[in-house]
């Protein structure tokens, strides 16, 4: 957190300094407000002033608009000057935005979700969808392979009903029987109904009501989330693992040439498939996305340390 001192109200604030330290109400705020600057919705002064108030939580009173009035316009335009450098010394290092000139990337760095409003009706239904856990906790390879697809056919595509097919893979309805499972000893602590490929289609009639930059957010956080997960350090079931040597970054002076024996993670799937270890294809997509992660750790830490001896 950072702390910033308003001279004119006599004030100490604690103001989040990224993300992870913002609470779910300024996440969607900010990246509703980013989303909007970056489509042309709104000026960049704009998206300052306002991420700013949202983050301070600072209110105009009926006093302070008075006073403003009374003051004239060389002192409001003044005071409005220190607000424009306050918000972008809060919020552009929050967003990565090193010259306000340049058109910036909208950098979502955090692990968990967001929390959006996902209850939503067709004709007389209403369907409740649960956000995945913070990184992809209690996600399975299937549900993660499936959103990174549409995820990529997005990027290639532009098309909104690929976003529409990731929401539906991440986010899913609430089980039917959750009450009464919850109250089993067996309850596997999971909310939303199991991942099923096949109705990823129909589950995207809902999602696309969604509204379109809390898609763009869904897909802002779930591309950070992969990046993360194969470049940063992780902790799975208390054990700290790396992933990044078994997804090296290509180098631009040497690029690598195309592996179209395992095409990246189906051809992790069909590997693993081949171990039987976990069973068929089928069994492998239903597996814990963080377990599949942990026996690569260990396949590839085998295997590195056979190297030498061979």
């Amino acid at each position: 957190m950072t702390t910033i001192e308003i001279p004119d109200r006599d004030l100490q604030i604690q103001v989040p300094s990224d993300w992870s330290e913002m609470t779910p109400d300024q996440r969607s705020f900010c990246l509703n407000r980013a989303i909007m600057l970056s489509d042309g919705q709104i000026e960049f002064g704009s998206f300052l002033v306002e991420c700013f108030y949202k983050l301070t939580d600072l209110q105009r009173s009926v006093t302070s608009i008075i006073k403003e009035r009374i003051a004239g316009h060389d002192a409001l335009a003044e005071k409005n000057r220190n607000l424009r450098i306050y918000a972008e010394a809060i919020v552009a290092p929050i967003f990565g935005i090193e010259d306000p000139e340049q058109q910036f990337e909208i950098k979502y760095e955090c692990v968990t979700p967001p929390v959006l409003d996902f209850s939503l009706r067709k004709g007389l239904q209403r369907k409740q969808f649960i956000a995945p856990g913070s990184l992809l906790q209690n996600c399975s390879f299937g549900e993660v392979r499936a959103a990174i697809l549409a995820q990529n056919l997005f990027f290639e595509s532009k098309d909104e009903k690929h976003l529409d097919r990731l929401v539906a893979c991440l986010y899913r309805p609430k089980r039917k029987d959750l009450k009464s499972l919850q109250e089993s000893e067996d309850f596997d602590g999971h909310q939303k109904e199991q991942f099923n490929r096949d109705r990823i289609l129909y589950l995207a009639t809902w999602t696309t009501k969604i509204t379109s930059w809390k898609k763009m957010a869904v897909l802002m956080w779930f591309s950070f989330c992969i990046s993360a997960i194969q470049s940063e350090d992780l902790t799975i079931n208390g054990r700290e693992i790396n992933l990044s040597h078994l997804f090296p970054k290509a180098d631009p002076d040497h690029p690598p040439k195309p592996d179209k024996s395992a095409a990246g993670w189906d051809g992790i799937l069909n590997a693993i498939a081949k171990k039987q270890v976990f069973g068929s294809a089928q069994q492998v997509d239903q597996i814990d996305f963080f377990e599949i992660l942990l026996f690569m750790y260990d396949e590839d830490a085998e295997i590195q340390r056979l190297k030498p001896k061979n």
